[in-house]
């Protein structure tokens, strides 16, 4: 037979050289390492793809060669609707022809369980808007012409295509190398380098380039790469087999599976057979340390599955595989450079045999080829992209999920470069308060792009507002989700790519990121509308100490939009990436601000005796304040005085001033609090002055009130967190100001953190928003809409 078209004797197409430094890294050549480097690259990134052996080699390309929509899980069908919408897009950009067509494709029922299973998975397609349809025995009759019809009924997605996958990676990756993409095969790579705890490059064979992100897409050798990191993830090898068919008479032009066999044509003329429910389990010291995770799986049809003592050697979970190698050492990657395995020919004969005789006009099936690959499978076999939360910086896109670290929304996972892209672009182009007029017109034309049903901007001065609808409204919810738009007075000190133009303005606060993950929402939102209700996008500015959401609010916002909730986020450097944080109740401080004028005589000062010197009032006025909070505050109320600016009228070293101007800040969590501590300051400073012979004048300034998170919010708020990220801690206290505080006077809702990771504290000039935070931000925030308006 012939062999699968790809080994390690197939000519290197992409022979480097290895880069020295790149935006990202990608391990791995197949189809989800090929595509992440073709959108990065797109979004204007420097993106590298590191492959051991060569692109396409492995078990991306020895698949069915399907493009399925039908039959997914719900948490993988939305992804699957937007591939099949890429794939259409991309095909004429290849400029090669791939074998993509949409055919349809056919599940069969071959008992009362197949059938119920389509009756539920209708459900969701009616949910998604999906073409699949029911078929009785003469809807598959008439599909399959020539069959003998013994099947009880089918279910059929005419929408859904095929491709000749080992013709299609390759000519992605030459895409990919188009659009600024690096693809160095025959360079495996060995570990991560880290530094500071956190992702700063890759050590490959070729030596070391530096990224601050790593992609791992590695498939069957991922869960070996990230145990020498010391991560474990349930992954499972299984061995799966395929075999080519010589060139027959048409039965189906899409592709059909039963309970025995799965058939596609091919662009030649043959078909693509491989056995639908057989699976040969390789076990080895991984698969035997996570075998109870399988358990239930491999319960499902027992009978179905092989089981072999041990895989052979050079395999990733091979008894002999090493687990622990130096970044100078060769590692197991390099052993083997296409993971080529033998396939299941008894099995592969009994798919033809039957095939044959399902479909009698064949006449006699003859196999031209077959082969197999090493399908890296998970216990909930359900795609995602995960961050590997011990290893900042690292992403782990895998064909099934690891088990709960970070279960993202994948669409969100698919539109990180996009969103990246958008965040860098705020980043590059700060404006501070209520200038926000560019970042507002970049809000509202992408809000315009994504289909939302109303747009408004100008409220609250320069503010945006979105409106999406859900599929349907029957209870009248509408919610809303703040993102905060201004940056501050700071000069930049990131040195980064995309660091500010704008002398004196820098995004320190991470609004940029903010306003991103809630852009990606919105676009989510805007294109599965699965929910019940409408959803309202606020894009708010002048959060850093002008009150936008204030202005917001008394444009009358709420009303105008009926919002009945409202929920925000802030992200919060030293937190790990993407987990989240919560409190209910005050949550951030009431923000006030004074001035006192302490006003003596002035005079020389060598004279002393002849003045009442300011400056030994205003000491006396700064260290009274303080028993504000030690003798007049309840020990278990929250309250911080500070003075922070102390001038004098006169500069000169031998003058006593007239006048002495202190300057600071109050900040309280209850209304009490709020009230005493402004009574006692006015009180302190008017009596102590009186006492030393001058006069205070005192200008108080109420700011922001005390944030406080409504009690049922908050505890769905931290659900919803815990159902992205796998837990939500309890957040401290926060003696900072938000003005989202307006907005939850006048609404229900909740205010949440999400990590920012290992970086500079906000209001610092070398702070920086973190991009790996997108997807589960964008995630909560989509979820906050599914969960709490879940589609009728």
């Amino acid at each position: 037979m012939i062999p699968f078209p790809i080994s390690e004797k197939s000519p290197v197409e992409h022979g480097g050289p290895l880069p020295s430094e790149a935006d990202c890294v990608i391990i791995g050549g197949g189809v989800i390492g090929i595509c992440t480097a073709l959108y990065l690259a797109k979004a204007g990134l420097r993106p590298v793809v590191l492959e051991k052996g060569r692109v396409a080699g492995e078990q991306s390309s020895r698949n069915w060669g399907w493009i399925r929509q039908q039959g997914r899980d719900p948490a993988e069908l939305p992804i699957m609707i937007e591939a099949n919408r890429l794939w259409r897009e991309l095909e004429p950009e290849m400029g090669e022809d791939i074998g993509l067509r949409q055919s349809g494709l056919l599940y069969l029922a071959d008992t009362d369980k197949d059938l119920a299973y389509f009756e539920e998975f209708m459900a969701l397609a009616r949910e998604h808007g999906l073409d699949t349809e029911l078929l009785g025995p003469e809807g598959v009759g008439k599909l399959l012409p020539g069959a003998k019809n013994r099947w009880l009924g089918g279910m059929h997605t005419a929408s859904d295509m095929k491709a000749e996958p080992w013709l299609a990676v390759p000519a992605l990756a030459r895409l990919a190398v188009r659009a600024g993409a690096v693809i160095v095969e025959n360079c495996a790579a060995r570990r991560l380098d880290m530094e500071g705890g956190k992702v700063t490059g890759v050590f490959t064979e070729q030596g070391r380039i530096a990224a601050p992100s790593v992609v791992l897409a590695g498939g069957a050798w991922s869960s070996l790469f990230l145990a020498a990191h010391g991560v474990r993830i349930p992954q499972l090898s299984v061995r799966a087999s395929v075999a080519a068919t010589e060139t027959l008479p048409l039965v189906y032009e899409g592709g059909a599976v039963d309970t025995t066999g799965a058939f596609r044509r091919r662009a030649d003329g043959g078909y693509t057979l491989a056995a639908a429910d057989f699976h040969e389990f390789l076990i080895g010291p991984d698969a035997f340390r996570h075998l109870r995770k399988f358990i239930p799986q491999l319960l499902a049809n027992p009978t179905a599955n092989r089981f072999f003592p041990a895989s052979p050697t050079g395999y990733p979970d091979a008894w002999t595989t090493p687990r622990r190698w130096r970044a100078d050492e060769v590692s197991p990657f390099e052993r083997m450079r296409v993971l080529n395995p033998r396939p299941a020919a008894k099995a592969l004969s009994k798919v033809a045999r039957q095939f044959a005789s399902d479909h009698p006009s064949l006449g006699e099936v003859r196999l031209a080829s077959a082969w197999a690959g090493m399908i890296d499978t998970m216990p909930d076999v359900v795609p995602v992209v995960d961050h590997a939360p011990s290893l900042p910086g690292l992403i782990v896109a895998e064909h099934s999920r690891t088990g709960g670290t970070m279960p993202v929304k994948n669409r969100f996972a698919e539109l990180l470069p996009e969103i990246t892209a958008w965040r860098r672009d705020l980043h590059e182009n700060p404006e501070i308060l209520f200038e926000t007029h560019r970042t507002s017109a970049v809000v509202a034309e992408k809000l315009k792009e994504f289909g939302c049903d109303e747009i408004v901007t100008g409220i609250g001065r320069t503010g945006v507002v979105g409106v999406i609808k859900g599929k349907t409204d029957t209870k009248g919810k509408v919610i809303g989700l703040r993102a905060d738009m201004d940056a501050l007075p700071i000069l930049e000190a990131t040195n980064l790519p995309y660091a500010s133009k704008t002398p004196g303005a820098m995004h320190a606060c991470g609004h940029d990121g903010h306003t991103a993950m809630l852009l990606g929402a919105a676009k989510y939102l805007a294109e599965t509308r699965n929910f019940d209700g409408t959803v309202v996008v606020i894009f708010q500015p002048a959060e850093e100490g002008g009150g936008g959401g204030r202005e917001m609010c008394a444009d009358g916002m709420m009303d105008r939009w009926n919002i009945q909730e409202v929920y925000g986020m802030h992200n919060w450097p030293g937190k790990p990436t993407g987990s989240f944080a919560i409190r209910s109740g005050a949550f951030f401080a009431a923000t006030d601000q004074f001035e006192i004028f302490v006003k003596g005589k002035g005079g020389h000062a060598a004279k002393p005796q002849e003045t009442i010197d300011p400056n030994v009032t205003a000491a006396q006025v700064v260290m009274m304040l303080q028993t504000i909070s030690s003798r007049n505050a309840d020990p278990v109320d929250q309250v911080v005085v500070s003075v922070t600016s102390m001038e004098s009228s006169s500069k000169a070293f031998n003058v006593i001033p007239q006048q002495v101007h202190l300057k600071g800040t109050v900040r309280t969590m209850s209304r009490h609090m709020r009230e005493l501590a402004e009574t006692r300051l006015h009180a302190i400073a008017e009596q102590v002055c009186t006492a030393m012979g001058g006069v205070a004048e005192i200008r108080y300034h109420r700011g922001y009130p005390s944030m406080v998170n409504h009690e049922a919010q908050t505890e769905f708020a931290a659900e919803v967190a815990r159902s992205v990220s796998g837990c939500c801690d309890d957040a401290p206290l926060v003696m900072g100001g938000e003005d989202f505080a307006y907005m939850l006077e006048e609404r229900p809702g909740a205010y949440i953190l999400i990590g920012n990771g290992d970086t500079a504290m906000v209001h610092h000039p070398e702070y920086n928003f973190n991009d790996d935070a997108i997807p589960a931000g964008c995630s909560w925030w989509a979820e906050i809409v599914e969960q709490r308006m879940p589609a009728a």
